[in-house]
């Protein structure tokens, strides 16, 4: 069965056609993925591996804004302001287009490469309402590549799990020990075990631990001595 549709955006028409087909799982692999999202870098894996953020909207900015001042400076209904409206719209529609390519290039990659992948059940509706990181987040697009994942997952045998993000950075993935003064501006630390950790491949590997079930502590229990417990494989 196919469905057809047009669709308007900013730099043209389009025509969608909907169909069935079928898709072909694709090989098993042994590997077992940890994903960290940020904005310094766009993710750390548990494997070492860092995507540095391309910053699509940042890049444009100056173009983005020229567009801006242009519409202003024109007279409201006049064929010009039309004009610069349709510039202005089709220059966010390229920042958009060039994340949305990113996102699935990289996407692919990860599902391809790897049977299992983990990664933190963000609020990210929350996490915008900080007006210092919000233009930050929604230019990384956590939301849709997270998306991407999920489907991509199911079309091709391959499994995602979400876990609860509590401490994943604050934590030593080695020993457990919890570093409760920890900022966001410390990239890298050192546990009163002696163990020095790199702050997003540390969270990476902590989220990779939570998932499969063996994380060195409870996130949520610490005890005022720094007791370590055995946390759940359901949390």
């Amino acid at each position: 069965m196919k469905t057809a549709s047009i669709i308007k955006e900013a730099d043209g028409w389009y025509v969608a056609i909907c169909c069935e087909a079928d898709i072909i799982p694709l090989s098993s692999v042994e590997n077992t993925l940890g994903l960290d999202v940020g904005i310094k870098s766009f993710l750390v894996t548990s494997d070492g591996l860092v995507v540095d953020n391309p910053k699509h909207l940042y890049k444009r900015a100056y173009r983005l804004r020229r567009a801006q001042r242009a519409v202003s400076r024109k007279k409201k209904g006049s064929n010009n302001r039309k004009k610069a409206v349709q510039k202005l719209a089709r220059a966010h529609q390229k920042v958009k287009n060039a994340r949305k390519d990113f996102h699935h290039k990289l996407s692919t990659q990860l599902i391809r490469e790897n049977q299992t992948i983990i990664t933190e059940n963000l609020q990210i509706k929350n996490m915008v309402k900080n007006h210092k990181l919000a233009k930050s987040i929604s230019d990384a697009g956590w939301y849709e590549f997270i998306q991407m994942l999920e489907y991509k997952s199911k079309w091709h045998g391959r499994e995602l799990i979400k876990v609860v993000p509590n401490h994943t950075s604050q934590d030593c993935s080695i020993c457990g020990w919890g570093n409760k003064e920890l900022q966001l501006k410390d990239r890298s630390w050192t546990c009163i075990n002696g163990h020095t950790l790199e702050r997003d491949l540390n969270a990476a590997i902590n989220i990779r631990n939570k998932g499969v079930g063996h994380t060195p502590s409870a996130w949520e229990i610490y005890s005022d001595i720094g007791r370590v417990a055995q946390e759940s494989h359901l949390l």
